[in-house]
């Protein structure tokens, strides 16, 4: 009779040390990149054109393009020149499109995407009848939020720009600290297991307060409960943009999506919640906030 095998030991429980340290370093690669985002928004600020947002925001999604064909089982896929050239084509449309059509200019970046994840199926990694589609609607994620970046500046001024930055941040990160100060509960275990209830909640707190502040302040055209309204959109849209990339990183099996900055993760990580909360901008904003 085989001998039975030792009931495997319970996984180490973090200690209140190491989430502090986690939480330093956190806080330490966080600073930085945002000390670097605003140098260049104060950059861009000088310039009368939104063509530096839009380089900046193609450079950007090209990166993601790499990073993603680099994300665990993703590599097989060997979409990065689909996913690159799919960039390129979304900037351009964006580069060309009429101002005041958002709907428009994502249907044709969508279009574009399309077009050049169809031209590669019959490439031998493009087998699979459904990856095409699969390219193309994820060419529709990663690569023309950034760049229509420069279309909320165009829309809502540069204040617009630097308001829709921070209401995608700072609800992420008093997620981030509510969550491991006080989370308890995990409304979406299966998906991202280190979300809790009350970081969901702190960041809606903190979303609502920031947008108030930005209409108080003349930052966002409105009244003060516009500017709550438009904090919240945005803060659901940044909620559900990080949840859509966990469930991405769990699909490549992977924890994050690079190892750029340490223990904030990839470039990807960082950008996660940009990639919805700027599409809800575009199509919501002009619904809640004064022309």
């Amino acid at each position: 009779m085989p001998a039975s095998r030792p009931a495997p030991s319970p996984a180490p429980q973090p200690t209140a040390a190491s989430r502090a340290a986690r939480i330093w370093r956190r806080t330490r690669v966080g600073g930085i990149l945002t000390v670097l985002l605003f140098g260049l928004l104060l950059g861009t600020s000088f310039v009368p054109s939104s063509l530096p947002v839009l380089a900046i925001g193609a450079a950007l999604s090209g990166l993601l393009a790499l990073e993603f064909n680099l994300m665990g089982s993703f590599r097989e896929w060997r979409a990065g020149a689909a996913l690159v050239a799919a960039s390129a084509a979304a900037t351009l449309v964006l580069l060309l499109a009429p101002p005041g059509g958002p709907m428009l200019l994502y249907a044709q970046a969508l279009a574009a995407a399309a077009c050049v994840a169809a031209l590669l199926r019959a490439a031998p990694p493009m087998r699979r009848a459904r990856r095409p589609v699969a390219i193309a609607l994820l060419a529709l994620w990663l690569l023309v939020p950034l760049p229509a970046m420069a279309l909320v500046r165009e829309s809502f001024g540069h204040g617009g720009l630097v308001a829709l930055l921070v209401l995608s941040k700072v609800g992420d990160i008093a997620g981030f600290y509510g969550g491991s100060l006080f989370g308890r509960h995990h409304p979406f275990p299966r998906i991202s297991p280190g979300k809790t209830t009350e970081g969901c909640l702190a960041s809606v707190v903190v979303g609502v307060a920031a947008g108030a502040v930005f209409a108080a302040t003349d930052v966002l055209a409105g009244a003060w409960w516009q500017g709550m309204l438009a904090g919240l959109a945005i803060n659901l849209a940044a909620q559900a943009g990080d949840l859509f990339e966990s469930h991405i990183k769990r699909r490549a099996g992977v924890k994050d999506s690079g190892p750029w900055f340490g223990p904030s993760g990839g470039l990807l990580d960082l950008a996660d919640s940009l990639l919805f909360s700027v599409p809800a901008a575009l199509f919501l904003w002009p619904l809640i906030l004064p022309a």
